[in-house]
């Protein structure tokens, strides 16, 4: 047996398979925005540890696009929370 064949013999397959990608579908569409978040309070401490404090609009910009990050995380969860429930 070549080893290709064998890789897929080891994949799920059928409903697992499906579950499984499922899976690793919602992880990513939750790990998108909880890394841009960090990313951007990341960006944020930095400018307000620089020497020249950083604008007001450039705060208010990275503080927006943390907030529309969380949102978009919260809209993954209730989309979870709703096909939880269907079933």
């Amino acid at each position: 047996m070549t080893s290709e064949l064998q890789g897929d013999k080891n994949r799920p397959s059928g409903q697992h398979g499906d579950q499984h990608q499922a899976h690793v579908a919602l992880v990513h569409k939750m790990a998108e925005p909880l890394t841009a978040i960090s990313s951007y309070l990341h960006a944020a401490a930095g400018l307000l540890a620089a020497d020249n404090l950083p604008s007001r609009r450039q705060l208010v910009e990275i503080v927006e696009k943390s907030q529309a990050q969380a949102a978009r995380a919260r809209e993954t969860l209730e989309q979870m929370r709703d096909l939880l429930h269907k079933k």
